[in-house]
């Protein structure tokens, strides 16, 4: 589902991911350690940002896209320009900044970790 192509575009995974961690979570509980949900809710989180840094493609697509997203970034053109892979990118402090956690959650990525809390009514 999280295939690095993004086959459908980002609002197409954006859902499937949703319906998903949804229906996960509402069969799932009372029966998922917090521990093991934060870890796989932090490898999700990483696999979004590996999927929008591809998406963007171009460097210059790319510090734009940051300076959008985080507005006091510093030296964010020469973090566009990386040769790094993608995996290993998203683990460096400006892409995890500029897309933190409130932000993947305020462009209407879902995580499992809501989506838990909002199965079991808390």
């Amino acid at each position: 589902m999280l295939d690095r192509r993004a086959r459908g575009g980002i609002d197409r995974i954006k859902r499937k991911l949703r319906l998903k961690l949804r229906g996960w979570a509402n069969y799932f509980k009372k029966a998922v350690p917090i521990s093991w949900v934060q870890d796989l809710d932090s490898w999700i989180r990483r696999r979004v940002r590996q999927l929008l840094w591809k998406q963007w493609k171009k460097p210059a697509n790319r510090y734009r896209e940051l300076k959008l997203r985080w507005n006091k970034a510093p030296n964010v053109e020469k973090f566009a320009y990386s040769s790094n892979r993608y995996w290993h990118i998203v683990t460096c402090r400006p892409l995890q900044t500029g897309l933190s956690n409130n932000v993947l959650e305020s462009e209407g990525w879902y995580s499992l970790e809501k989506a838990l809390r909002t199965a079991s009514g808390t």
